[in-house]
Order: C-alpha cells, then structure tokens, then sequence
C-alpha cells in the first residue's frame, strides 16, 4: 500500500530510516516511541483488532504488511463504521521510498488518515497482476527462499536456534537484524516441522506469493519489541522461537 505522505494535512505519521532515526514527521510526534511506551502488539491478518482495540487502550496494535498485502478488501479493514473516526492506538507501518532512498513509515489511524489516499482503497481483486508485483516480486521471493533453502543446508537446528538466541533481543529499532533474524525463524520452523507440513513445505518449493507472511509479522514484532496477536500456530511457533509473548 503507497501512500501519499507528501500531502499536507492534520493526520499524524512518522518516517524513519533503516535504523528508525527519524526523518521526519508530520505533528510532532515521535511515532516509535509512542507505541514503545504503550504495550505494542502486532496483528496477523487473520486476528480481530477492531473490537479489541477499543477495550484494550493500553495496548498498540500495530497493522503491517501481511495485512496490507493479503487482506481482499483494505477498505473495509481502516474505513468501514467499526472504526468510524479513528482509532488512536492503532497503528500501520510500511517501507516506502522517500526521497531517494527507503524509509519506514508509521501512520496513526486517526480521524485524518484516509485524506492521504486518492481515493478508495482498491480491493485486492482489482489490482494488477503487473501492479502486485511491484511490491510483491516473484524474482526477490525467489532469491529470499533460495538463501534459506541455503541456511537450511548448512545450518543446523542447534545453530539457528542458537543465533535466534543471540540475535533476537537486539532487534528493536534495527530493520535490517530484524528482517534477517525473522529469516532465521522461519528457517528453523521449516526445518523442525517440513516432515509433518507438506502444505508449508510446497509453499516454500513453490515460491507462493504470501510464502513470508507470517516472517513479516515476525519480523515488525522484532523491530518495535511487540507481542504477536494471531492464531496462526506458524507465526506462534516462530514467535515463541525468537522470546516473543503471543496473544490470542
């Protein structure tokens, strides 16, 4: 989902750099860090935040590329009348190019949000093959699964349990240790259960097109110090695997 953060308006969103420095932001608020000093949670796609967020105000729930990438219709999920005006603590995030180079970005789903988009949110039947692709290329999930195909090879699963370990707690505000230790999950839950998981494991041969869902959920949970909020028991596994605390 490209957003239009370059418009002017009394919405509230933060961009940071790889390493969440801040490059800016649009109301004065330091984002991150507002939802580090809340209880920080982040939502799998297939988990209800909306009720739950209106009873949990401690908490910020985080809204991330798994949903962002395989919800069918993005409209209903931030404009439908469930969260008619806002929610102040819920969040999205994303990468996105600012400037000449990628940045992080945090929106608040205020009252505001919607007047960064042009227009409705097209459902996801609606996009291109062309346009998914764009942010989904098959070409980068390829080489992502052909390095840990690698990892699988020549790592054992005392070692990747062992650089989870290590890796894991040094996550938070580090995009890039982030996204490699997520990898390490996801290769060691593969490698602990592809002999009972067949369907996992063809995803995997196969390159599907959602193949690092559940390593994105993972992954942003790392980088803000979150609990995951899914019932997948993958995303679980990989959670439990990095010191992660699940809720349901």
């Amino acid at each position: 989902m490209q957003m239009t953060t370059g418009v002017v308006t009394e919405h509230s969103f933060s961009i940071y750099d790889l390493q969440m420095r801040s490059i800016g932001n649009s109301k004065g608020e330091d984002l991150f860090s507002v939802i580090r000093a809340m209880e920080p949670v982040v939502v799998d796609s297939n988990s209800e935040w909306k009720a739950r967020s209106l009873a949990e105000a401690h908490r910020a729930f985080v809204l991330g590329r798994t949903i962002d990438n395989e919800t069918p219709n993005l409209e209903g999920v931030y404009f439908n009348r469930k969260v008619e005006g806002g929610r102040p603590n819920v969040f999205t995030v994303g990468l996105e190019r600012a400037d000449w180079r990628s940045a992080i970005v945090i929106h608040r789903l205020d009252g505001h949000f919607k007047s960064i988009f042009r227009g409705a949110l097209p459902s996801l039947s609606e996009v291109s093959i062309e346009e998914r692709e764009m942010w989904n290329d098959p070409m980068s999930r390829a080489l992502l699964r052909d390095g840990l195909a690698d990892l699988l090879l020549t790592w054992p699963i005392k070692a990747l349990r062992a650089k989870l370990r290590a890796a894991a707690p040094r996550c938070v505000g580090n995009y890039p240790l982030s996204c490699e230790t997520a990898s390490y999950a996801y290769a060691l839950m593969l490698a602990e259960t592809h002999h009972r998981d067949r369907t996992e494991t063809q995803k995997f041969v196969n390159t599907d097109e959602n193949l690092f869902g559940d390593t994105c959920v993972i992954q942003e949970a790392l980088l803000f110090g979150a609990a995951v909020l899914s019932r997948d028991e993958h995303v679980r596994r990989m959670a439990r695997c990095c010191g992660l605390r699940c809720v349901r």
